[in-house]
């Protein structure tokens, strides 16, 4: 296989269409999560690795973490990727509001407290809300 061959395998069919063999649409692996394997599946490994990730880097951080915040297409209009994600990380103390999460309108912060770590959110909000920052952020 050339490189050419995997750079596009790794960055065009792999992730949610790799993982369905449909689409690479969000839209479509919540929609069909109920019904379809494939879709199950998707979603299942996607936050599985997200969780994995949060946990990974606030390990990494010592335990000090101060937010989570999704943003992005995914991250702001996906409430089953925020709920099966914070979901997996009950050891941090988040705990999710099913209602609240799924009520959260595109354009509005959600901001939700940790039960153990009371100075932890996480928050959905949307990338075009956010000001460009001088100093990277992790």
């Amino acid at each position: 296989m050339s490189v050419d061959a995997i750079n596009k395998m790794l960055t065009k069919e792999s992730g949610l269409l790799g993982l369905t063999e449909v689409t690479s649409d969000c839209r479509y692996v919540e929609d069909n999560y109920q019904e379809k394997a494939d879709a199950k599946r998707a979603m299942d490994v996607y936050c599985h690795r997200l969780a994995k990730y949060i946990g990974s880097y606030t390990a990494l951080m010592d335990g000090r973490l101060d937010a989570v915040i999704f943003t992005g297409g995914i991250g702001e209009n996906a409430a089953m990727v925020r709920e099966l994600s914070l979901g997996k990380l009950g050891v941090l103390g988040f705990e999710v509001d099913h209602e609240r999460n799924l009520g959260c309108p595109l354009r509005q912060v959600w901001l939700h407290q940790q039960r153990r770590h009371p100075s932890c959110r996480w928050l959905s909000r949307p990338t075009k809300s956010w000001s460009s920052r001088k100093t990277p952020a992790v």
